[in-house]
């Protein structure tokens, strides 16, 4: 390309450009107005917004600055600040032709001081502070020390730390205390060593509690009892919560704690250190499941009312590992379901505690109430129950309303226990397994299945003993069994004893138990326990029994309104294949008919080496061993010497009477009478009175036998076309109006 059309094509570039230029501008005049920028301009005494165009010197929103405080800089000098734009105006400007007038007043920092101009503040030339020493608190081996500085040309003050004293802690050799825990403490700066709470040693001392520590040189006294005012809850508990360091109660606000912490206190150990009241408070745990040392101290004014609740008490429900001990409560309860002293509902162990906390039933009574738990899975040991129980419904005990399982042994109650209904005993009211060596000093009255120990049980009852009352409410429902032990009994009873007055207003009542469906061995049933069944079926052992009897005692008096009635059982179920077996009778026996020294009525089962020392007394099959016999065995049994048996008719020593059966024969053998057989009218015998389907061999009288009237005979008074007597012998008196025999009167 030639120079001359590359500058020709330049002109046309710069003309392009050039008219450009000129449209760009156009545009741009035609497209700006004037309007303000959103940064604020300033001057010292104003601010803006400047216009957008850059050539519009035009000014937006102008005003007065809007100062603040003036405000001391870190160098002294005074600033205020617009509120608007930020603009900082300081003292330090000085005004044309201003001249400085200082103030006499110093100004000051932590390192300068000088005097401002009262015009304009603009400070004169600063001086460094010249330091005097005001004061000096040395450091310690545990404290900061201190000096006190002030300028002695302006007396502004400075504090200086002094660093505490390095050492090596020296620890003394005597205990330091205070009255939660103990330590050696350092010599030079207190730090604490060895720091544990106290092992506390207590003595109580009628209202005093000296305190002391067994660790340390620590000693106080205070109230024996702590009163809760209902309110307050510690922040915590002295202790560690384990069994050496357990976790202490001493006060009612740290048993407010416990209350409210004992969700947490699983498997934790805990201990009270004197007693508390918690004044008149529904004082209720809802579940425990850690280990509550009672250290022998009690918790007192429980004062709980809940009719709404099933597992009313002082823990609702005490969990499988859970464990009350050495603990005593006091005040009284209010439920209607589950209700117990220490537990609703128990399955751990209460051991070594005593209530004294009386249970009142609601509207409609307690049902299954107990004065230590009301139903247990866990065990019972060592306990003791003074508390009442009153308006009790069903399964209501002294210790325990049902003994669902595990174990309670060596509890003793001496409360007394009511109920409208039945299943009510001294220590259970029910049990579904084993009671062993319990004792019931309380009176227990309901209407059925109560006993001096447990109302109704299937399960081994063993050495135990009844001194309280055992008698019928006087209320309308069912008469059920009664008994000085056990009411109504599916499991053994052994080594137990009654020595409660037994007072049954109808059927099924003894001594022991008033019915027994298992056997009872070695039991008895003593003098000042009598014995008024009221009706039919009663018995020193047993009101009616479908088990085996053996090596049992009565001494007491037996009295029944009707039939069945013995020294050691009323009435034996038929066909139930059971024996009595060396029993003794020693209380007098006294009713209308079937009355025997050892057994009222026997139904084929057996009685063997027995014997009766008592007093036997009624109408009709009066026996010194049997009343009234079908089929079954009588063998190697006596009526003693000092024994005497008086009826109207039907009257033996040893038999009163054996009933017809047509298929079997009773069986007499080796047995002896050597007491005193009276009767008023006729078949009187000294060894039985009649017999209608019977063997009797080996037998012996050797007791005076009487009657105001006819059908006398040494062995009987007569026996019918299916009975037989041989090798008996008669050795005593007999005598009567007519028809007396030696040996019998009628064949």
């Amino acid at each position: 390309m030639g120079v001359i059309s590359l500058v020709k094509k330049m002109k046309k570039i710069l003309i392009l450009l050039s008219f450009a230029l000129i449209l760009f501008t156009s545009a741009c005049q035609m497209t700006y107005e004037c309007g303000p920028v959103a940064e604020w301009s300033y001057d010292g005494s104003t601010h803006w917004h400047a216009c957008a165009i850059p050539s519009c010197t035009d000014k937006y929103e102008e005003e007065e600055h809007s100062f603040g405080k003036w405000v001391e800089n870190e160098d002294g000098v005074e600033e205020r600040e617009c509120a608007v734009c930020g603009y900082v105006e300081d003292k330090n400007t000085v005004p044309e032709g201003h001249e400085h007038n200082y103030s006499s007043k110093w100004n000051s920092n932590k390192d300068e001081h000088w005097h401002s101009c009262n015009g304009c503040s603009i400070p004169s030339e600063k001086g460094a502070h010249e330091w005097v020493e005001e004061s000096r608190v040395e450091a310690t081996y545990k404290e900061e020390g201190k000096i006190v500085k002030s300028c002695s040309v302006c007396d502004y003050e400075i504090e200086e730390t002094i660093p505490v004293i390095e050492h090596t802690c020296s620890y003394e050799s005597t205990w330091s205390h205070d009255d939660e825990s103990h330590w050696y403490a350092c010599s030079l700066c207190g730090d604490p060593k060895d720091k544990a709470t106290h092992s506390f040693v207590l003595v109580d001392n009628g209202e005093i509690q000296n305190v002391s520590c067994s660790g340390c040189t620590y000693k106080s006294s205070r109230a024996l009892t702590d009163t809760w005012d209902k309110t307050s809850i510690s922040a915590s508990l002295l202790g560690t919560g384990t069994e050496a360091d357990p976790y202490q109660i001493h006060s009612g606000a740290d048993l407010a704690y416990l209350k409210n912490n004992a969700s947490s206190m699983s498997g934790k150990h805990v201990k009270l250190m004197r007693n508390i009241d918690v004044n008149g408070s529904n004082f209720i745990i809802d579940i425990f499941d850690g280990v509550l040392d009672g250290n022998n101290y009690a918790i007192k004014g429980i004062n709980i009312v809940d009719y709404q609740n099933s597992g009313t008490g002082f823990i609702r429900t005490l969990n499988t590992n859970g464990v009350l001990k050495n603990l005593t409560l006091e005040g009284s309860i209010t439920g209607f379901t589950l209700v117990g002293a220490f537990a609703g509902a128990s399955n751990g162990t209460i051991t070594n505690c005593t209530n004294r906390i009386n249970i009142v039933g609601g509207n409609d009574g307690a049902w299954t109430a107990g004065g230590i738990t009301a139903k247990n899975k866990g065990t019972i040991s060592n306990c003791q129950n003074y508390g009442s129980i009153t308006n009790g419904r069903a399964e209501c005990g002294g210790i325990v309303g049902w003994h669902e399982t595990g174990k309670v042994s060596d509890c003793t109650n001496y409360g007394a226990v009511s109920s409208t209904e039945w299943a009510v005993g001294g220590v259970a009211g029910k049990a579904t397994a084993e009671l062993e060596n319990c004792t019931n000093n309380g009176k227990i009255m309901a209407v059925g299945h109560l006993g001096g120990i447990v109302g109704n049980t299937n399960a081994k009852v063993a050495g135990c003993v009844n001194n309280g009352e055992v008698t019928y409410a006087q209320v309308s429902g069912n008469k059920g069994s009664m008994g000085g032990v056990v009411g109504h009994t599916n499991g053994a009873i052994d080594s137990c004893q009654n020595n409660g007055y037994i007072h049954g207003a109808w059927g099924e009542v003894g001594g022991i138990a008033g019915r027994a469906e298992a056997a009872i061995t070695n039991c008895s049933n003593n003098a000042q326990a009598y014995i008024d069944g009221g009706a039919w079926s009663v018995g020193g052992i047993a009101g009616v029994s479908k088990a085996t009897i053996t090596l049992c005692k009565n001494y007491s008096a037996v009295k029944g309104a009707d039939g069945g009635i013995g020294g050691i059982v009323g009435e034996m179920e038929a066909n139930t294949n059971t024996t009595i077996d060396s029993c003794e009778n020693f209380g007098s026996v006294s009713g209308n008919y079937n009355m025997g020294g050892i057994v009222g009525f026997l139904r084929n089962n057996s009685v063997k080496d027995s014997k009766n020392h008592g007093e036997i007394v009624g109408i009709s099959s009066v026996g010194g061993v049997v009343g009234s016999m079908h089929v079954g065995t009588v063998t190697n049994c006596e009526n003693a010497s000092e024994a005497s048996v008086n009826g109207s008719d039907t009257t033996g020593g040893v038999i009163g009477k054996v009933e017809y059966d047509a298929s079997l024969k009773a069986t007499i053998s080796g047995c002896t009478n050597n007491g005193t057989v009276r009767g008023t009218w006729y078949h009187i015998g000294g060894i039985f009175g009649n017999a209608d389907a019977a063997t009797i061999s080996g037998c012996t009288n050797n007791g005076t036998v009487s009657s105001e009237n006819d059908c006398v005979g040494g062995i009987a008074g007569a026996f019918f076309a299916f009975a037989t007597v041989e090798n008996c012998t008669n050795k005593g008196a007999i005598s009567g109006t007519t028809n007396v025999g030696g040996i019998v009167h009628e064949n």
